[in-house]
């Protein structure tokens, strides 16, 4: 098994502003710097013990499979540590850029126009019928029990 890597400049603070590119993800600079320390993909995955697809989704900043973002917050901290970059600056920037995330998500610019339900042509169909078999339940009901007992009062 390989050593880990010794810490280099680029620490605290330096992580941030290290690649240069002010618009640089956390995720990019953490995949350049392990790809300027000649490492793979694969062997980050067996030092760390960071599963695969949790790194990938470090470096590509593509957080769909997981449910909250924060939960990578350890994996995060343990590959800046690893690369020899500070961890808790690294933990910070993710948290930061987790939240600017949150803040920043697009609103539907059209609200969404909400019409009254209006029965449609078979319900009102369905409700006629229902009313129909209804008066002539109690037609028929009249018919059988007040009709005989009418005569039998009279008779």
């Amino acid at each position: 098994m390989a050593e880990k890597p010794t810490p280099n400049s680029s620490t605290g603070p330096e992580l941030a502003r290290a690649a240069g590119d002010p618009d640089e993800t956390l995720g990019a600079r953490l995949a350049g710097e392990r790809k300027q320390k000649g490492l793979s993909h694969d062997q980050v995955v067996a030092q760390t013990r960071i599963p695969a697809h949790y790194l990938n989704m470090i470096e590509t900043g593509n957080f769909t499979l997981v449910a909250d973002q924060l939960y990578l917050l350890p994996f995060v901290r343990r590959y800046a540590d690893f690369l020899g970059l500070d961890g808790e600056d690294a933990a910070m920037r993710f948290v930061r850029d987790v939240q600017r995330t949150e803040i920043t998500v697009q609103r539907i610019s059209d609200p969404m126009a909400i019409r009254p339900k209006t029965p449609g042509r078979l319900r009102r169909i369905a409700t006629v019928l229902l009313i129909l078999i209804v008066l002539i339940a109690i037609v028929d009901l009249a018919v059988r029990y007040l009709v005989p007992m009418a005569a039998i009062n009279i008779g």
